[in-house]
This record gives structure tokens, C-alpha cells and sequence, in this order.
């Protein structure tokens, strides 16, 4: 299904990863909102610099400031895009934090930092994008259960949105260490799949890419204060490029309620 034309919001973009999929999908023809997941300056300079890339592809942008843990910052942020652009037919939520330390030495606030990291801040951000996907269409005379093509159609007229959450292997794998991580984002992706349900009524397409263990993700996977950290992963990270190609796919595919999995290419 055709995407060139459409709108988009990219969160997590402070990162190569969130840059990696905002730039494939302005390349698609899409225009693209960019944010991080909190209004530190250096992440605020980092996503402006990601926004002034896509503005020299000649696709529209905007970094938009949000705190993805605060329901009225997510909400006020996708209002922002609302009041400019008109409509948002795309989220990509690609914040994806992981964590690799032992479930014996997890502490409530590792716990708590995983879930707020990985599955409230996600739903935060499905919820809003999701009620003004839901708004677009009613307002153009789609009820629920008329469904409809997701991001089909060349004409741009509101005609359902895709959304996608971006987890790491321990979402759908399991392995020691990831226990924290694995709670968290395994709950993004169960939800995933019961929005694709509920919304589907709605044309609203919801899926995930379980991106393997990309090259941010490993970055900062393991805390230096672990008393005995587990083994990272030997294999080689799956590149930024792979999982932001595999993104824009899905997307254009309209698939909803799946996972699509991501590796690196043989060498």
C-alpha cells in the first residue's frame, strides 16, 4: 500500500536507530514528525538535527518536545502535529530501552524504569496517536466496522493509520538476563496485538518489529554497577538500515497484528 504522501511521527529519533526510520520513511514520501522521550537539551539538539536533515529531502518535519512518561506531554505533542499537518496516519515508536542484568539483583526502580521505558510510555503514545487516527476517520464518515484499506490509496485522504513498536529478542525470546526487559516489552507486544484487534474495526493497523538486538540497543544494555552482568549477545547486531527498511514494509504492507522479525544479513 502506498505511503508517499502521508504523516508520521518517529519516537525515539534521538537515536540512530529513531533517525534510521525517520529518514527511510521521508524517503518513501512520507513527512515526518521527530521526537525523543524527554526534553534534555542534548536530545532536543539531536532530534532538531534529525528534523533539518528531512527538511533538505524536501519532506515537511517537525521536532516536536515531549516527555513520553506524562499522558499530557505525549498528548499535547500529537496535537502539535494535529494542528500543523492536519492528520497523522503513521507512529512509529522506536524507544525501545534494553536491559541486561540479572533478575537477583533487579531493584524496583530497574523494575519500574523498564515498564515506564518500554510499555507505559508506548501505550501513551498508541493511545494518543490512536484516538486521533480514530477522530480522522470518523470525521470523514468512517464508522466502526467498516475497516477499510490502512494507509492505502493515493489520494490522502484519511483512510485508517499503521502504527509500529519496535522491541529487541527478549520481547519474544527467552534469555537470561532480560528478565526486567522482558516483562516490559513482551507486554508492548501483547498489547500490540489486542490494539490490532480492537482497532481493526477502525483500519487502524498495529504491529511490531522484533528487531533482533540492534546496534543501540546493546550500547547500553548492561549498567556498569552489576555485580555479575549476564553475556551479551556474540552475534552481530542487526544494522540500523535493516530494521528501518523492515519498518517502512510493514507499514506499506498493512499488515496488522503480527511481528515481523529482523537479522542481520549473511556476511
Amino acid at each position: 500500500m502506498e505511503v508517499s504522501g502521508r504523516t508520521a511521527l518517529v519516537i525515539g529519533a534521538q537515536r540512530p536507530l529513531g533517525r534510521a526510520i525517520a529518514v527511510a520513511l521521508a524517503d518513501g514520501g512520507v513527512d515526518v514528525a521527530v521526537a525523543g522521550v524527554s526534553a534534555e537539551p542534548r536530545e532536543n539538539f539531536r532530534v532538531h538535527s534529525v528534523a533539518n536533515e528531512l527538511w533538505a529531502m524536501d519532506r515537511r518535519s517537525i521536532a516536536v518536545t515531549l516527555d513520553v512518561r506524562d499522558p499530557a506531554s505525549v498528548g499535547a505533542a500529537v496535537q502539535q502535529i494535529d494542528s500543523e499537518w492536519g492528520r497523522l496516519d503513521i507512529l512509529v515508536v522506536a524507544q525501545d530501552r534494553l536491559l541486561a542484568l540479572p533478575f537477583d539483583e533487579t531493584g524496583p526502580d530497574e523494575w519500574a524504569e523498564m515498564l515506564d521505558a518500554n510499555l507505559t510510555s508506548a501505550a501513551l503514545a498508541c493511545q494518543a496517536a490512536g484516538r486521533l487516527m480514530m477522530r480522522e476517520r470518523a470525521m470523514h464518515g468512517a464508522r466502526p466496522g467498516q475497516g477499510g484499506g490502512v494507509i492505502g490509496g493515493a489520494s490522502g485522504g484519511a483512510i485508517g493509520g499503521a502504527i509500529v513498536n519496535v522491541v529487541s529478542t527478549p520481547a519474544v525470546e527467552a534469555g537470561a538476563g532480560f528478565v526486567a526487559y522482558a516483562a516490559a516489552a513482551g507486554g508492548l507486544v501483547a498489547m500490540s496485538r489486542a490494539l490490532a484487534a480492537e482497532w481493526a474495526e477502525w483500519g487502524i493497523a498495529v504491529s511490531v518489529v522484533e528487531a533482533g538486538f540492534g546496534e543501540d540497543a546493546l550500547l547500553s544494555a548492561a549498567p556498569r554497577e552489576a555485580a555479575h552482568p549476564p553475556a551479551l549477545p556474540d552475534a552481530r547486531p542487526t544494522p540500523n538500515a535493516s530494521i528501518a527498511a523492515a519498518v517502512v514494509d510493514l507499514i506499506a504492507s498493512g499488515e496488522s497484528g503480527g511481528v515481523r522479525r529482523v537479522r542481520p544479513t549473511a556476511s
